[in-house]
């Protein structure tokens, strides 16, 4: 349940996630919220 406030909360304020992973893409059907991949990081 907390990731799903977040999402709410950066939905509600127009701010896109920043993710090196899909979870949140799981929410996209239930938020307008914009994913975007972060690349260049060796983990």
């Amino acid at each position: 349940m907390p990731i799903f406030s977040i999402c709410a909360v950066l939905a509600n304020h127009h701010l896109p996630i920043f993710s090196m992973d899909k979870d949140f893409d799981l929410y996209k059907k239930y938020l307008p919220i914009e994913t975007h991949q972060i690349r260049g990081l060796s983990v």
